[in-house]
């Protein structure tokens, strides 16, 4: 899936780079390559001598760096209606269910977390993360399934809107992570209690 071009006196004839110019003059082109977001990292060698001049000799290096990429989503659980919070019960167990991917073109080390967010200014929600192997390693282009149980606080107030925060984070790359978000609020809890004041 690589893609040669080439400009002025040079040109492609299949798998043959060909210069074209007057005898006893110099000639000049360029060749341009496009690689595919896919390509592997790996150092590649290009040498070829002209089969009628031994003096003519095309000596190249190329070396396919590796690109850092992440990207994470939340599958589960999700609202009962769109653009709502997420109602969770306080002092309960919530499973989360993870996307996680390695869209870059080498093999990857990546470390998952998470955390509470306030809407506002307000102080960040008491939260309670568990993760269950939160450090993969993944192919180039290959996903896996990351969990994490979330506990609400019990202090939390019902109905109050916040966010869930996991983020992805490449443990190759420089500060490449990508962070999925997700609105949660605290369920309102309709219990009550009797207390005798005065028994007789």
């Amino acid at each position: 899936d690589w893609m040669w071009t080439t400009s002025g006196d040079l040109n492609i004839n299949g798998t043959n780079l060909v210069a074209q110019g007057t005898a006893g003059n110099v000639f000049i082109g360029e060749v341009t390559l496009q690689l595919p977001p896919t390509a592997v990292p790996k150092r590649h060698t290009f040498a070829a001598i002209d089969a009628a001049d031994g003096d003519a000799e095309f000596n190249i290096s190329l070396h396919v760096l590796q690109i850092f990429r992440a990207s994470v989503d939340v599958i589960e659980p999700t609202a009962n209606t769109p653009d709502q919070p997420i109602s969770l019960n306080v002092s309960e167990a919530h499973r989360f269910l993870l996307s996680l991917e390695n869209p870059g073109n080498g093999e990857d080390t990546f470390l998952l977390s998470a955390a509470a967010r306030s809407v506002g200014e307000s102080t960040a929600p008491e939260v309670l993360f568990t993760y269950f192997d939160p450090q993969k390693t993944l192919g180039a282009l290959s996903t896996g399934i990351g969990t994490v149980d979330v506990v609400l606080s019990s202090e939390i107030p019902a109905l109050s809107p916040f966010f869930l925060d996991f983020t992805w984070t490449s443990l190759g790359g420089e500060n490449i992570h990508d962070v999925a978000s997700v609105e949660v609020q605290a369920a309102q809890s309709h219990e009550w209690s009797v207390l005798a004041i005065n028994a007789t």
